[in-house]
C-alpha cells in the first residue's frame, strides 16, 4: 500500500509518542517536517507514497507550505484517523495553535508500517533530528538550507 497520507500520519505518531504528549503540536511544525521528509528522506517517502514529492510546496509566510497537505489533514480528520484540534492563543482567535494526534483507527492504519525501513528512516532522519527543535530554529534551518536565494554571479 502506498498513500501520501501515510507520511503525516507517521510523523504525527512518532513525534506525539516521543514527546510524551501523544500529539504533534503546531501546524507550522507539521508542514516543515513533511517538507524535510521529502528533502532529506526521499527513499522513505517513495516507499510510503510512491513518489519522492507527494506534496507540492510553495514559498509562504513561514517557509514552505502545501495546500494539498492541509487538505489531506482535514480529510484524515473527517475519516476519523486523526484528531485535529485548535486553541486560540489570543483574545480574538486570530493566532491559533493546532494539535494533531492519531485516533485508535489511525494507529491501526500504521500497524503494518512500524517495522518498515521507511518508518525507521523517518524517525532517524526527520523526527529525531528536527522534531524537537524550537519552531524558530526549525524555520531558520529550513530557510537557510532550502530557501535562500542564490547569490548573483
Amino acid at each position: 500500500m502506498t498513500d501520501r497520507t501515510l507520511l503525516p500520519l507517521i510523523l504525527i505518531e512518532q513525534l506525539g509518542d516521543a514527546s510524551g504528549r501523544g500529539a504533534l503540536i503546531g501546524r507550522t511544525r507539521l508542514v516543515k517536517l513533511v517538507f524535510l521528509a521529502q528533502k532529506e528522506a526521499p527513499a522513505a517517502v517513495v516507499d510510503l507514497a510512491g513518489t519522492a514529492e507527494p506534496y507540492a510546496f510553495w514559498r509562504h509566510y513561514y517557509g514552505p507550505y502545501s495546500n494539498r497537505l492541509l487538505d489531506d489533514m482535514h480529510d484524515l480528520h473527517r475519516r476519523g484517523l486523526i484528531i485535529e484540534d485548535s486553541q486560540a492563543l489570543d483574545a480574538w482567535g486570530v493566532v491559533v495553535q493546532w494539535q494533531y494526534s492519531l485516533t485508535p483507527e489511525g494507529r491501526r492504519v500504521l500497524d503494518p508500517f512500524r517495522t518498515s525501513d521507511a518508518y525507521r528512516t523517518l524517525w532517524r532522519e526527520v523526527v529525531r533530528r528536527y522534531g524537537f527543535l524550537k519552531t524558530q530554529r526549525l524555520l531558520q534551518y529550513v530557510y537557510t538550507r532550502y530557501l535562500q536565494e542564490p547569490s548573483p554571479a
